[in-house]
């Protein structure tokens, strides 16, 4: 937390919103498998890149799997470097 609630100092503020990543963008669904197009975002390399995610509900996990992240100038992102793929899953709780 800030030393002061409402009034974070400088340096606060940077640690703080380090931890973030932000993107705001378009996506495409279709079947199990969602593209996102950021046009909007904290790192640079992002903006205008592609992101392709397959996802799977199972009661109450998604199961989200990095396939593909290409950038704007076509690079890629060491979480896929090599075809590696990433893995989040989200589970419910009550």
């Amino acid at each position: 937390m800030f030393s002061d609630s409402w009034n974070p100092t400088e340096t606060e503020e940077r640690e703080r919103f380090s931890l973030l990543t932000v993107n705001a963008g378009g996506y495409e669904l279709s079947g199990s498998q969602l593209v996102l197009r950021p046009q909007f975002a904290l790192y640079p390399a992002v903006i205008n890149s592609q992101a392709t995610i397959e996802f799977e509900l199972s009661g109450d996990t998604l199961t989200l799997t990095y396939v593909d992240v290409v950038g704007a100038d076509g690079s890629k992102p060491p979480i896929v470097e090599g075809g590696a793929k990433r893995l989040l899953r989200l589970v419910r709780q009550e």
